[in-house]
């Protein structure tokens, strides 16, 4: 039977079937009667009529996904009850991570600190960090009502769910579900006040829809008997994918055009994810809505236990997996699962909602075990593969003929055939040179920017991968076979579009350059790295783009490229049904997601800076070493890796078996994707700290020559980030993300993050940084100062032999700040203040062999154990030296401090004057 699609009209009605309480809220003289009449009473009044008679239809169904939402199996139970009127004083939204219980031996330090709430804020607070404010007016509510309202006029009737998502994560996410009159003076004693109204209304229009679509399913399509089924029964089921082999396809590669290529590797990585879920999402019948979780290479979809769920899943996993295969040899693989329950699995207890996810957890792991397993799966009526006797995934005779791999009934595997020499053959060569021309005439290629205008863009496929260019030499050249010198593949490879050929053809010297040949998924992933930061829109679509554009890429059928404007996204949308459409970053203006197919929000993290006006000029993307030559004194590059700590615990054993329900699990997976996305950009921007909070410049008066951070992100999402940089940029951005994520997370003593830095110059490969800086992050994560472990700072870190009395190399981040707090006063009693203003360096009003004979000392003290303060006395003997920065060394807790704070003022005063 064909899947059946949940109406537009049906979602709106679950999603907006508790609004209710935000208008009763802010009009309580006007409102009477039950949540659910009153939210009815609006859709109508604001020509949503159908919506409205839907949410008549189906209340029954709709309620009873509300109440399932948060856990609750009983409808005449007193929390149920509650969700039909909705009474009590205004009160804010606890903090999810303030509910979040603490273990045995941190509940006494508890304290105020980790009480923090969410008041209901205009769209003017971009960066909400909950605070210790418990007051609320009823002017609040009117004001956020008022705005609410004004949007969805403008929007008009036809809304789209999409749109509708963001408006209401815009407006409700920081507004209570529901409240209690007997618990106001402690919040925390309700089980549900850090339930938010959008992550409520979310999860019921999930559950919703998959009771629409069992409902259907058992009544044969008929609606007027799908309204009276019987709910007791419904099925469900929880989808997971994760991705293995991520660390390897994005870092595991060569240093040539390493910057842009992994950072385009890192957001092609998003696209695969979002575009299995879009896959998912139309295969089974659902909205945006049923997606709880889609980031870092992970997701998780909400769907319906109906016949067809488990087959079509099971598909969606095979054909990537597929176009995994032959496109990127196997590199990545799709771990796609599911786990069928009934409505007790949403229960707050040891046998629900803990069990489901545990159980789809322990199926996602086993299947990581045995990689493509399924295509080695026995079939008689395949012939085996000639060398390895498999019988699935044989490659098919006109590729093999192509390679010149052909033997008359013998065939080959994908895995044998990826390990064998190729050679194409002369009718492939033929084949392959067939070039293609755009419609649309270009005045210069967007790829190796040739100017000719004679030269027109082309394209061509190869191997399900599209190259594009002009016949330009030094764009497209001549074909060529081979090992890809940037992921080491064997297949065709074209020349990269480098800063070294765009420099020649515009010289338009005699001489070529040397140039990388790369294959053609290297290739566009390098041009997507370049123009990642100017990235808007993505769309979807199986038709062939016929204007050239900016990018291309295709993934299976589906071919994906990147509109300049989200109006030149709503324009192509319209022209097939099966186009769909992404916004980057981009969640404040919901008509933006008005569209006639749908358009959904992509979170990443894709700070890079701006480009100087030099590098405008010469049209060149910045790359290493404009990030070391920003660096104060040193032009090195800081390569910084963070990540949460036992982020698993978090969601299994953080949360008591009570309050461990969908809606918690899903609003806790919102807010860390939005940190390590939105904050994450703000951050390096130089904005978005918590209040009272300022960017750390530890040259106070450069603040405004470092208004953005020389920073880029090549990853961030899920629970961890990897950002390179200027080296002095990236240890300050360390602490300042350190104090905004305490700040994020109510100062909790169990939700903590850890992180490693490591320098390097700039000619370093990429993939080393990345390794060695994961290296760091083990090491901080090893760390157990203070009887705990993790939650801690690896700064430089180096691997060297141990010395007999070795000083720490990672430290708690309380220890962090001494050694931050020791590094300032350092530097303001070091600093020459009448030197010259502009220079990239620290200058220093003493001698620079103070620095050098304090790290001897250090060095004693490794091997010999001893402190020498008569050569400290000696040392400190300098008149320019302040008193209390005297004292202060002279301690003898300051020596485990001292190295990192001495390397970093070291290089700070390297470099030019």
């Amino acid at each position: 039977m064909t899947e059946k699609t949940v109406p537009k009209e049906f979602v709106l009605a679950a999603l907006f079937s508790g609004i209710g309480r935000l208008q009763k809220r802010a009009c309580p003289e006007q409102m009477t009667g039950s949540v659910v009449g009153i939210s009815r009473c609006w859709l109508a009044a604001n020509s949503l009529g159908k919506v409205a008679t839907t949410l008549t239809t189906w209340e029954a169904v709709i309620s009873k996904a509300a109440a399932l939402a948060l856990g609750l199996q009983d409808p005449s139970g007193e929390d149920a009850k509650r969700l039909e009127e909705d009474t009590g004083n205004l009160r804010p939204l606890l903090s999810l991570f303030s509910q979040a219980p603490v273990g045995k031996a941190e509940e006494k330090k508890k304290g105020a600190n980790l009480v923090r709430f969410f008041s209901p804020h205009s769209l003017e607070a971009e960066y909400a960090y909950p605070s210790g404010k418990q007051q609320v007016s009823q002017c609040d509510y009117k004001k956020l009502w008022k705005e609410f309202e004004k949007e969805i006029t403008d929007i008009g009737t036809d809304l789209t769910t999409d749109a509708a998502l963001v408006l209401l994560e815009n407006y409700t996410a920081s507004v209570p579900c529901l409240l209690a009159p007997e618990l106001e003076t402690d919040p925390q004693k309700d089980p549900f006040s850090d339930i938010s109204l959008f992550d409520h209304l979310k999860m019921t229009a999930a559950i919703a829809s998959c009771l629409y679509l069992n409902c259907m399913e058992e009544a044969g399509e008929n609606e007027e008997q799908a309204v009276s089924c019987d709910l007791a029964g419904s099925r469900y089921r929880l989808i997971g994918g994760d991705f293995s082999g991520v660390q390897d396809f994005i870092y595991r590669i060569s240093s040539k055009g390493a910057l842009k290529t992994v950072r385009g590797r890192s957001f092609f990585l998003e696209m695969l994810t979002h575009h299995v879920v879009a896959a998912l999402l139309e295969a089974l019948g659902l909205s945006r809505a049923n997606v709880l979780y889609a980031a870092g290479a992970q997701f998780s979809i909400l769907a319906p236990g109906t016949c067809s769920a488990a087959s079509k899943i099971e598909k969606i996993g095979k054909e990537l997996n597929t176009y995994l295969l032959r496109v990127h040899g196997g590199k990545l693989y799709l771990v796609l699962e599911s786990h069928a329950f009934g409505n007790a699995g949403f229960a707050g207890s040891e046998q629900g909602w803990k069990t489901v996810r545990r159980t789809l957890g322990e199926r996602i792991g086993d299947k990581k075990k045995g990689k493509f397993k399924e295509f080695f799966r026995a079939d008689d009526h395949n012939p085996a593969c000639r060398n390895c006797g498999c019988k699935r995934a044989m490659v098919a005779e006109d590729e093999l003929k192509r390679w010149g791999l052909y033997q008359e009934k013998k065939p080959l595997c994908r895995f044998c055939f990826l390990l064998m020499p190729k050679t194409p053959s002369e009718q492939y060569s033929q084949e392959v040179s067939t070039l293609e021309e755009f419609s649309t005439q270009q005045k210069q290629c967007l790829w190796c920017k040739s100017p000719n205008q004679e030269k027109r863009q082309i394209w061509k496929e190869v191997g399900g991968e599209i190259v594009v260019g002009c016949q330009h030499d030094l764009c497209l050249g001549q074909d060529s076979h081979g090992e890809c010198q940037v992921c080491h593949q064997q297949t065709r490879l074209y020349p990269l579009p480098s800063a070294e050929v765009i420099g020649a053809v515009a010289s338009s010297g005699s001489e070529k350059p040397d140039v990388v040949l790369a294959c053609a998924f290297c290739r566009n992933l390098y041009h997507l790295g370049e123009h990642l930061p100017d990235l808007k829109c993505i769309r979807r679509t199986k038709q062939r783009p016929t204007a050239q554009p900016r990018m291309l890429f295709k993934i299976g059928e589906w071919y994906y490229d990147f509109p300049k404007t989200p109006k030149d996204l709503k324009d192509l949308l319209c022209r097939d049904t099966e186009e769909r459409g992404w916004l980057i970053n981009s969640r404040r203006d919901g008509n933006l997601y008005q569209a006639d197919r749908p358009i959904s929000p992509l979170y990443v993290g894709n700070y890079h800076p701006p480009r100087t006006e030099e590098n405008r000029k010469e049209k060149k993307a910045l790359d290493f070493s404009d990030f070391a030559q920003a660096a104060t004194g040193s032009s090195l590059i800081g390569a910084l890796r963070m990540d949460i700590d036992n982020l698993g615990d978090l969601f299994t054993r953080r949360f008591s078996d009570k309050d461990f329900i969908p809606v918690r699990t899903s609003a806790l997976s919102r807010l860390l994707t939005r940190f390590f996305t939105e904050f994450i950009n703000a951050l390096c921007a130089g904005k978005g700290m918590p209040p009272s909070e300022k960017a750390f410049r530890i040259l106070e008066d450069e603040g405004e020559r470092h208004e953005q951070r020389w920073v880029t992100v090549i990853y961030s999402g899920g629970d961890d980030l990897f950002i390179i940089g200027a080296w002095s940029e990236v240890i300050e951005l360390a602490f300042d993300i350190q104090t905004a994520f305490r700040a994020y997370v109510c100062q909790h003593p169990n939700i903590t993050v850890s992180g490693g830095l490591t320098l390097h110059a700039d000619s370093f490969p990429l993939y080393q940084m990345a390794a060695l800086s994961e290296q760091a992050e083990k090491k901080a994560k090893k760390n157990t100062a203070k009887g705990k472990e993790k939650n801690s700072f690896a700064p430089f870190h180096i691997a060297r032999p141990a010395a007999p009395h070795e000083l720490p190399e990672a430290f708690c981040w309380e220890e962090a700040e001494t050694l931050r707090s020791l590094a300032q006063e350092m530097v303001n009693g070091l600093k020459d203040k009448s030197g010259t203003s502009g220079t990239r360096r620290l200058e220093l009003k003493v001698p620079r062999s103070i620095l050098s004979q304090l790290f001897e000392v250090v060095e004693m003290y490794e091997q010999e154990g001893k402190l020498y303060l008569s050569s400290l006395h000696y040392i400190l003997a300098e008149k320019e030296i302040p008193d209390a920065l005297k004292k202060r060394l002279i301690d003898p807790k300051t020596i485990e401090y001292l190295s990192p704070v001495l390397t970093w003022l070291d290089l700070m005063y390297r470099g030019e004057a």
